[in-house]
Parts: structure tokens; C-alpha cells; sequence
């Protein structure tokens, strides 16, 4: 009965707060309808020049089936922005729900929150990061302050100057300079990867970002390696603009940062071993003890640092194949790792194969990881390029403008 009634209480409280919330966020509704209102004019102009209809009618939907419709611009920029007509009229919030969501964990847990303009789920969904779950965004969401959901409707405004979903196609597979990437999510891609290998050479994969793409251009010897690995996954907001300039949206920044917690717990469940090559010496060995004080009884086959020659290739090999390890990571570095596995990986007699980059320097602890809301916007290279602002400089300021203008320049010329 007590936790019924502290439910309750709760439940009261943080009704209070929403409706609080909404009558303020109604007023600045109406604020902000009436300073785009130059922009509505201008809108409904074009409109005219091109002997067109203003306006149609849009329709979404709150998590129980229940349609609620407002008017959309047809020409011109910000053509959604009238959906700010439902805070005015109190059938939604600036925070809330996500949108056209038919869930029974929604209808049992949210009943008192309204669907709402932005949401932290839609939020990392524009994002792609790769943490995103809708149970736990929620969850969090809904133990949000006044402070931090305007904190969320300015980060969803600085990454929807960079990022898009709409309109955008949903190929399990496309190109991008030459380079064919896997569109998938992060549980997909930890699927595709610990699925057995159906013929005698190991699977492999990697992770394409800003930079391969940069050193394939280059080096062509790059690409030619990597599209002879089975998956190739998108890693970074440089390559979701690049992909949404061709009309693909990205389902998820696949990195192996995010990726290796969730691929050591689906190894230790199916009692699958891993093997760490690559890196200076000794931060092969911290990164696997770290990560098996983080996943108990995940085995760890053995470790090696990168520091061999053509020569020393064959001990490596002779000591991954008697370690038999499921799954090798091999962390050497672009273009080194990729050429090193697309020519010994028929000596290798592991499932899989992954080239890994500098994954080691995470989980070893020599290097922090960027905070979540810089990975939220995409800007995890600055967190990066502070860290070693010496050996990054070039990769990402200078190779990133390079990158988004060879983009640019492609999509215009297609």
C-alpha cells in the first residue's frame, strides 16, 4: 500500500512539473510563431510563384493511436515549424514523448507525459549514436528539470543544423566513394559479427570514418582491402552527412568504442574468446584485464602489442591460431590493419576478424572517452583533437573540411 501511495505521490508531482512546464512553454509557442512569422510570409509567397497550395495538412500520433493533425508549409524552410500550434492548444509539449510510437511499455509507464517536438529518443535517433534505447531515453527524460529540457531543445537545434532523417532512404547497403558501407544498428552488427563464418577463412570487418576515407583517396590500396571485408561499418557524424548528401540515412554511428561492451557480453554468453593485437606494448594487456574486471568470466584468449615486422607476422599468427580465439582485434592502425588482415586472413583460424584502430587506448585507460553530450552531437573529434591536439591536428582539422568538401562537391555533381 506504501508503494502504491508513494507511486501516486510521485506520479502527482511530476504532473505539476509538466503542466508548469507546458504554460510556460506555451507562451514561448506563441513567442516564437509570431517572430517566424516573416518566414511564414515568405513561405506562402513561394508558394504563390510556383501557383501551389500554401499549406497541407499533416497528421502524427500519440502512443495511443490518437491522430492529431496540424497545417505544413509545402515550399520553403521551416515548413513544420506551425506544429507549434499543438503546445498553444496544450495537446503537446516542447519535451515529451516520441512521436508515432505504438509501444505497451509506453501505455503502462507514461501515461501523464505528452508526446512532445523533441524527445532524447528522437534526439539520438537524428544523432545516431549508438547508446540510444527508447525504454531507458524515456526513463531518463522523464526525471528531467525545467533546465535540462531546454538544454535538449538547444541540442536538438545545434545537430539538426548538421544532421537529417527525413527523406532519406534505408539501404541495408550502399557506396560512398567507392567504399561499400553496411548500413546497420550496433545489435546488428554484433550479430553479424559472432555468427559463425561459412567458409574456411575467417569474416572479417572494420569501421570506416572520416579518415580511412581521407587515406583511401590517397591510397587506394585501402579501399581495395576493405571491400573485400565482409562488413564495413559507418563510424562518425562525418560519414552520416556524407551518407544523407547521397539520400541515406544512417541507422546507427557504429564504432567499436560503443561496440565492445555489448560484443565481450555476447562472447561471454556464448562462451566465445577473444584475442587483443595491436597497440604499444602493454596497453593490449591493461585493455584486457580492464575489460574482464568489467565483464567476468569473458575469456580472453591472449594479447600482443603491434610491434612486429613482415617477419614476425608468422609467430603472431602461430600464437592467435594456438590460442583459439573466436574473435580477433587487431588494433594496428589505418592503412597497416587492413592490409595486414586482407592478406593473412586465410592463415588465421578464428571465426572473425576485426580491425579495430586505436580501440585499445580506450578500455586500456590511457585515453578518456569523450563526454556523452559531445558524443550526442556528433563532436567527438574535438574531444580528441584536445586530448592530442599535436598528433590530430592534421586528421581532423585539416582532414575534416577536405572530407566534408569532397562531399559537398560530389553531390553536386551527381
Amino acid at each position: 500500500m506504501k508503494t502504491f501511495q508513494s507511486f501516486n505521490i510521485a506520479k502527482s508531482k511530476v504532473a505539476k512539473i509538466s503542466s508548469f512546464f507546458d504554460g510556460v512553454g506555451g507562451a514561448f509557442a506563441v513567442l516564437t510563431i509570431l517572430l517566424f512569422s516573416p518566414i511564414y510570409i515568405l513561405n506562402t509567397l513561394i508558394s504563390i510563384v510556383k501557383l501551389a497550395a500554401p499549406f497541407s495538412c499533416c497528421t502524427t500520433h500519440d502512443l495511443y493511436g490518437k491522430p492529431y493533425k496540424y497545417l505544413v508549409f509545402n515550399h520553403g524552410v521551416f515548413r513544420h515549424l506551425l506544429i507549434l500550434s499543438l503546445i498553444v492548444k496544450t495537446e503537446m509539449a516542447w519535451v515529451g514523448l516520441p512521436r508515432d510510437v505504438n509501444n505497451d511499455f509506453f501505455l503502462e509507464c507514461f501515461r501523464e507525459m505528452k508526446i512532445g517536438v523533441v524527445s532524447l529518443y528522437g534526439f539520438h535517433q537524428l544523432t545516431g549514436i549508438s547508446i540510444s534505447n527508447i525504454e531507458e531515453d524515456t526513463l531518463l527524460q522523464r526525471k528531467f528539470s525545467r533546465s535540462d529540457k531546454v538544454c535538449l531543445l538547444i541540442r536538438v537545434l545545434l545537430a539538426s543544423l548538421a544532421f537529417r532523417n527525413k527523406r532519406l532512404g534505408n539501404k541495408s547497403s550502399f557506396r560512398l566513394f567507392g567504399i561499400k558501407i553496411d548500413n546497420v544498428t550496433l545489435d546488428s552488427a554484433v550479430t553479424k559479427i559472432l555468427s559463425p563464418s561459412s567458409n574456411e577463412c575467417p569474416k572479417t570487418a572494420c569501421f570506416v570514418n572520416v579518415n580511412t576515407f581521407n587515406l583511401s583517396n590517397k591510397n587506394s590500396a585501402l579501399s581495395d582491402a576493405i571491400n573485400t571485408f565482409d562488413f564495413a561499418f559507418a563510424d562518425g557524424s562525418g560519414i552520416r552527412i556524407a551518407a544523407q548528401m547521397q539520400g541515406h540515412r544512417l541507422l546507427a554511428n557504429v564504432n567499436g568504442t560503443d561496440m565492445l561492451p555489448v560484443l565481450c557480453e555476447r562472447a561471454r554468453y556464448n562462451n566465445q574468446s577473444i584475442f587483443l593485437l595491436g597497440s604499444e606494448t602493454d596497453i593490449a594487456r591493461r585493455a584486457a584485464v580492464n575489460l574482464q574486471r568489467i565483464h567476468p568470466d569473458l575469456c580472453v584468449a591472449g594479447t600482443h602489442h603491434g610491434y612486429f615486422d613482415k617477419q614476425g607476422s608468422k609467430d603472431v599468427i602461430s600464437k592467435i591460431n594456438a590460442s583459439k580465439a573466436d574473435i580477433l582485434l587487431v588494433a594496428l592502425g589505418s592503412p597497416i590493419q587492413e592490409r595486414w588482415l586482407q592478406e593473412h586472413k586465410s592463415k588465421l583460424h578464428v571465426n572473425t576478424a576485426i580491425a579495430v584502430g586505436g580501440l585499445f587506448d580506450f578500455y586500456s585507460g590511457r585515453i578518456q572517452r569523450a563526454p556523452v553530450w559531445m558524443r550526442e552531437l556528433g563532436i567527438e573529434w574535438v574531444w580528441r583533437l584536445i586530448q592530442e591536439p599535436r598528433i590530430k591536428f592534421k586528421r581532423y582539422v585539416i582532414g575534416n573540411p577536405i572530407f566534408l568538401f569532397r562531399c559537398w562537391f560530389c553531390s553536386n555533381n551527381t
